[in-house]
Order: C-alpha cells, then structure tokens, then sequence
C-alpha cells in the first residue's frame, strides 16, 4: 500500500463490496456517490441486445479468412471503432464465398454473421437494394424486406440511430467490394 498523498476525490470511507462479489477486496468511492448503489442498464440497451442478435453473433457464419479471395477489404465506422475486413469471391460478378472478420459491437458481429448466410449466390444489384432496404427500415419504413427478411430482428435498433451504422456496415462493406471489383 501506497503511504503518499491521496486525491481528495477519494478520501471517502471505504465501501465493500456485495455478496457474490470479492468480499477481501474493498474499493474506494469519490466522496458524491452514493455507497452500495446499484446501477442498472437502461431502457436504450435492454432491446438492443435480444436473444436472437445475441444468436446470430455468437454463430459467427462466415467468421475467418477466405484463402483465394477476389477482393479484401476493411471498413470502419467511426463514431463507434467497429470494424469490419471482408473478403469476398467473385464469380461471374456475383458472390460467390465470402469471410469477415469483425471487431466490433453485438449488432454489427450478428449483421455480418447474416451477410455470410445470405450474401453468396447475389449480384450487384441485389446488394445495393438490401442495403437501402435495411437502411429504410431502420430509418421507419415499413416495406418488405424481401429476399432479405431476417433483417426484421434488427427492428429494435430503429429507436437508436446512433447504432443504424452497426447494423448496415457488413452491407456497406459489401457494396465497396463490387465497387473495386467493378473498378479493376
């Protein structure tokens, strides 16, 4: 134990910890907190992290490196640090395979999760119009999600445009990719 000077921030009486915590171990307070207080999640995050998202990311489909991969890519978002590295296989400029690597939140892991399912065997076209589909929805609109209707447990995130980039960065991600196949 330190003999120095202490912060005057933390001169507040010691408060132990509750049970089913390190009961040996004791922490120190700033002196306008309030002792033993509990602090919950909030309203904003209880619905952002639903059993299915919580799924579709933990099954990680896609999650790795493609050996032989037409187009490698990594795309960041940053407002939150997520990030994504795509590589993609094209065959007769459709998807052909593809594998992520994703460092980043719940949503974003579960997204790329599901381009891996739905991704390959699609062109162009079909791409571009999931993306402004997801993005719709998340933005309020009610139309179909056709082809694409797993997307639909992403309807929470819709109260938080904060994390709509979470969601859509595999599909913007995508969409670079046909972009430098297209430029090459």
């Amino acid at each position: 134990k330190s003999q120095g000077k202490t912060s005057p921030y933390l001169a507040s009486p010691t408060v132990k910890y509750k049970r089913n915590q390190h009961p040996h171990r004791q922490m120190q307070l700033p002196h306008w907190t309030t002792a033993r207080r509990v602090v919950k999640w909030g309203p904003m995050i209880d619905p952002l992290y639903q059993k299915e998202i919580l799924r579709l990311a933990g099954e990680a489909r896609g999650a790795g490196r493609l050996a032989g991969a037409t187009i490698t890519l990594t795309v960041k978002n940053p407002l939150c640090g997520d990030q994504i590295r795509l590589d993609v296989l094209f065959n007769d400029k459709k998807v052909a395979d593809l594998a992520h690597e994703t460092r980043a939140c719940v949503l974003c892991q579960a997204s790329a999760s599901l381009i891996a399912t739905l991704a390959p065997g699609q062109s162009e076209a079909n791409i571009r119009q999931a993306r402004d589909m997801v993005a719709a929805m998340l933005a309020g609109d009610t139309h179909e999600l056709s082809g694409w209707k797993e997307y639909a447990v992403f309807t929470p995130v819709i109260d938080h445009p904060g994390r709509h980039k979470c969601v859509t960065l595999p599909l913007d991600a995508l969409v670079k990719a046909f972009d430098r196949l297209r430029a090459r």
